[in-house]
């Protein structure tokens, strides 16, 4: 399996998967190994939760804020959220599409990126290094980047901040 470097949840978040560990690739790899095989929702909230998952090992078997917070445990409860409403466990939210695949996303220069949000690139710079939204290089070790669709379309530029750039009066 290619390394998955985005994950969309069902709320339409962008979790950035791109600076996982091995071990942690690889609990990923059996949760969705697990949630393709279609596991009953139960077994899978224990998978999701146990100490079989690295983050919950590592924090001794507890599931704290730390482990709560990150993107490998998020995209984890989402596939079990997924489950849960296939296997008719949960009932969906208006405008949920638990049959979207969470992986699928496209890569943007950054450029045309900016452009899209009405933005300067160094401001969209700016907004990657906030985590606002997820970029990699486009080469590996090259310094020009790409963006991921999925964040970009899930960022709203702050007007404020942009007129602010540009040295337009804000009004309020």
């Amino acid at each position: 399996m290619k390394h998955p470097e985005t994950y969309r949840t069902l709320e339409r978040k962008v979790l950035d998967l791109i600076n996982l560990t091995d071990e942690e690739m690889v609990f990923l790899t059996v949760a969705l190994t697990a949630y393709k095989e279609n596991m009953s929702w139960e077994r899978f909230s224990d998978l999701v939760a146990g100490r079989v998952n690295p983050l919950v090992a590592a924090a001794g078997g507890r599931v704290n804020e730390a482990v709560w917070g990150h993107p490998l445990f998020q995209a984890a409860r989402d596939m079990e959220d997924r489950l849960g409403l296939r296997q008719g466990m949960l009932a969906p939210e208006e405008g949920c599409n638990p049959d979207a695949d969470p992986f699928e996303d496209q890569w943007l220069p950054a450029a045309p990126a900016a452009q899209s949000k009405g933005v300067t690139v160094a401001g969209l710079h700016r907004a990657i290094k906030r985590g606002q939204v997820i970029a990699r290089p486009a080469k590996p070790g090259g310094r020009r980047i790409v963006v991921s669709a999925n964040s970009l379309r899930a960022w709203t530029p702050d007007p404020v901040r942009q007129s602010a750039r540009k040295g337009a009066a804000v009004a309020v």
